[in-house]
């Protein structure tokens, strides 16, 4: 891969590249295939009508029967296996194209997906700092009104105490002077 992100062009570049040099070679071969069978027909036709020279029967029909079917056999074979492969390459390609469309709905949905839960999680999580927030104040609350009635309790029974503790200690007083 390059640095300019141009790598799967690139790569598609050189593999149309290579599947083009590959069909020249092909087809080139195909026809010196078909050179090679025409000339071969072509030799044994002229032998057999040599040899009816010599008196033997003429066979020499025999190299033209199916000829225009013969010809270009390789040629035709090859170019229908490419034109087979073209398609199936073709089919792959549109496979691979909606198999990655259908990924990229598949993301966007799980996506979606995902961030209501995280939505949904932290509505729920405000949701109970909430009630967390209101049951600590209810506590504070709780812990003020009991540590105020505590004071006052404390307030009231320390007055008793002097009072209770002021008018014995007066007639403790009272009895000194009578005694």
């Amino acid at each position: 891969m390059n640095g300019n992100g141009n790598g799967k062009h690139d790569y598609q570049h050189v593999n149309g590249h290579a599947r083009r040099m590959t069909e020249i070679a092909l087809r080139g071969t195909a026809l010196l295939w078909d050179l090679q069978a025409d000339a071969a027909r072509n030799l044994l036709e002229t032998q057999a009508r040599n040899a009816t020279m010599l008196g033997a029967p003429d066979l020499s029909q025999v190299f033209h029967v199916g000829e225009g079917q013969g010809k270009g056999m390789f040629s035709t074979t090859v170019d229908q296996a490419l034109n087979s492969l073209r398609q199936i390459n073709d089919t792959m390609s549109e496979v691979q194209w909606q198999l990655t469309r259908m990924a990229e709905q598949q993301t966007i949905v799980l996506t979606e997906r995902i961030q209501r839960n995280v939505q949904q999680l932290s509505r729920r999580s405000q949701q109970g700092l909430e009630e967390i927030r209101r049951l600590a104040e209810e506590e504070a609350q709780e812990i003020e009104d009991t540590a105020r009635d505590a004071a006052r309790q404390w307030q009231a029974s320390s007055e008793s105490e002097e009072a209770r503790g002021s008018s014995g200690s007066k007639r403790r007083r009272g009895r000194r002077r009578h005694a």
